[in-house]
């Protein structure tokens, strides 16, 4: 399954290379306009020629939409990536829910709402058995959106109640978390 912070990076990659091409090709083509003249002027026509055959050149990759080949991250211990994540996103769950019970929906958790949003569907990508999401992984997904919905609508009940779905509905083993028992979410003491 493709994260969305994977499709953004893939998108950054190819807006780069993109721009690296068409970047190289102007200095190609200024670098042919200097060569071939003593001054600034534009050179003979066959300069003008090569100079527009390396813009199109350029461009097509562009148009024709090349892109990176997309690679699934693969890991050789895959509980202890679950946990490492884990570890990075459950507290950042822990922050957003602490607030949402003291304080309920205000500007504040209204900022913060997407950011919580956004690591709920990546910790639910963790959770595919193939790099297809599979239904844990768009149950835990749906539930992500129920969240959103009720924050937007600014329900603290229906907010509370759908993070609850989510919580509940990640697999127990070594993704299980509970926000009231901080040693299933939080390192070991040294």
């Amino acid at each position: 399954m493709v994260s969305v912070q994977q499709m953004h990076r893939q998108a950054g990659r190819s807006r780069f290379i993109a721009l690296s091409l068409m970047g190289i090709t102007a200095l190609a083509s200024w670098h042919l306009s200097v060569v071939t003249s003593a001054s600034f002027v534009t050179g003979s026509s066959g300069s003008s020629i090569l100079s527009r055959r390396l813009a199109a050149g350029a461009v097509l990759p562009v148009l024709l939409g090349a892109q990176e080949a997309l690679a699934m991250p693969r890991v050789t211990d895959r509980d202890v990536y679950i946990n490492n994540r884990k570890l990075a996103l459950v507290p950042i769950f822990k922050q957003g829910m602490d607030y949402l019970e003291k304080k309920g929906i205000d500007e504040r958790m209204a900022a913060f709402a997407p950011k919580m949003y956004r690591k709920m569907t990546l910790y639910a990508g963790l959770f595919s058995q193939t790099e297809q999401p599979d239904a844990t992984v768009k149950r835990l997904l749906a539930d992500s959106e129920v969240f959103k919905t009720a924050i937007d609508k600014g329900s603290k009940e229906d907010a509370v109640a759908a993070f609850e779905q989510f919580r509940t509905h990640v697999p127990k083993g070594v993704g299980y978390f509970d926000l009231k028992v901080p040693s299933t979410y939080e390192a070991p003491p040294p």
